[in-house]
């Protein structure tokens, strides 16, 4: 792995966390005590760019292309019907992959649960509220994936990507892609969401017993 490489994988993997602590900030404005006007304003403040990084969580998914558009890949997984050591490689690499999406994935959770529980003890309708979120991610994942901006482009240039999102909306086959993307990302939170609640009364029960 080049260095390039690794400070390709050291900068994504940044920009993924940093929704977290974005996310962190903004549950903390919108929780406890009267809602006060300066508090909501931060909300708001950090919440624009919080949601601006947040597809980085995500995106690590799409990192596979870089792994099975390989010819090293291919070549590793051709010849590991009769070369152990080929064999060994390519489920290495395999695991690297997963682990580094895997990092995305918990990313997305612990960026997007506090919010989340905070809107949750503010009485807002999060149904609506997360289909709204996971569909402005996946608009993300094809702005940085397919057309390259990066975060910064929504404040540097919000026209040109005014205009991108409006072409990938009205066209049938990329809406239609960004809407399975959409779908899959709120059924993965929704499951992690349960397996967490359920997690919690296990080990509460647990101590309660002890």
């Amino acid at each position: 792995m080049t260095p390039e490489t690794l400070r390709s994988l050291a900068i994504n993997v940044g920009l993924a966390f940093a929704p977290v602590a974005l996310g962190l900030v903004v549950a903390a404005a919108l929780g406890g005590g009267k809602r006060k006007p300066g508090r909501v304003a931060l909300a708001m403040l950090v919440g624009v760019v919080w949601l601006a990084f947040l597809p980085n969580t995500c995106y690590l998914l799409t990192e596979w292309r870089h792994l099975l558009l390989s010819g090293r890949w291919s070549q590793m997984t051709d010849s590991g019907a009769d070369d152990r050591v080929a064999l060994l490689s390519a489920a290495r690499w395999a695991l690297f992959y997963a682990a580094y999406s895997g990092i995305g994935m918990v990313c997305l959770i612990l960026a997007v649960r506090p919010v989340d529980m905070a809107l949750k003890l503010r009485g807002f309708w999060r149904g609506l509220l997360g289909l709204l979120l996971f569909a402005a991610m996946s608009v993300g994942v094809y702005l940085g994936l397919i057309e390259r901006y990066n975060s910064w482009d929504l404040a540097m240039r919000p026209v040109q990507i005014g205009h991108t999102i409006k072409h990938a909306v009205t066209n049938p086959r990329l809406a239609i892609s960004m809407g399975v993307l959409t779908v899959a990302l709120w059924l993965f939170y929704w499951a992690a969401d349960i397996w967490s609640v359920g997690l919690r009364a296990t080990l509460g029960k647990k101590a309660r017993n002890a």
